[in-house]
């Protein structure tokens, strides 16, 4: 019948697009696998399996504080369900693992402020003669800037509150992996010129 036909059709979609999302999760193709997960998710939302694609995906996209809503999705499907055990048992690894990479994260964060802080890098007395070591590879790229004259009574200066801004922002744009990649991929290619 007509009915049965239709799920039939849906399951088999919700089957491919839990594969797909599998496959671009085993790629580290992050955005395709939570397209494809979310699109399972959309036609079944009590479908544990596509809800626990969308955790890796979300997982793998540093989007680290929205991975427990699917988490709980998933425990409240698994309500009733012979296999309940198992999915909470991988629920939990998943909250585990979560976890640590968000206290690992938390904790390099701090590192990296409290070694501003102690650098003075905020601190107009800084020091601000870095020196860096020459690295092996192909001649520098001259570049010739002039120095522009800044009058001291018109030069904006940077607030405590706009430092902490600013920090608070890069904390947000450093917690996404795919921004993460980026910023090495760019200090690579102008380390390589």
């Amino acid at each position: 019948t007509h009915v049965a036909e239709n799920k039939d059709r849906n399951d088999l979609h919700i089957a491919v697009l839990k594969n797909l999302a599998q496959a671009a999760i085993k790629l580290e193709h992050w955005n395709e696998a939570l397209e494809a997960a979310d699109m399972a998710v959309g036609i079944d939302d009590q479908d544990h399996k596509a809800w626990f694609r969308k955790a890796c995906a979300l997982e793998g996209l540093g989007r680290l504080s929205e991975v427990e809503k699917c988490l709980t999705m998933i425990d409240s499907i698994s309500v009733g369900r012979p296999d309940r055990d198992r999915i909470q048992r991988d629920t939990h690894a998943k909250r585990d693992k979560v976890r640590a990479l968000v206290d690992r994260n938390e904790a390099s964060q701090k590192r990296m402020l409290q070694g501003g802080v102690k650098h003075a890098i905020f601190s107009e007395e800084r020091d601000t003669t870095a020196v860096l070591p020459e690295r092996p590879g192909p001649p520098k790229i001259s570049h010739k800037v002039t120095a522009v004259n800044v009058d001291e009574a018109k030069r904006k200066r940077l607030t405590k509150e706009a430092a902490q801004d600013l920090l608070k922002e890069l904390k947000e744009a450093y917690g996404d992996s795919t921004f993460r990649k980026q910023v090495t991929k760019l200090a690579r290619d102008v380390n390589d010129q």
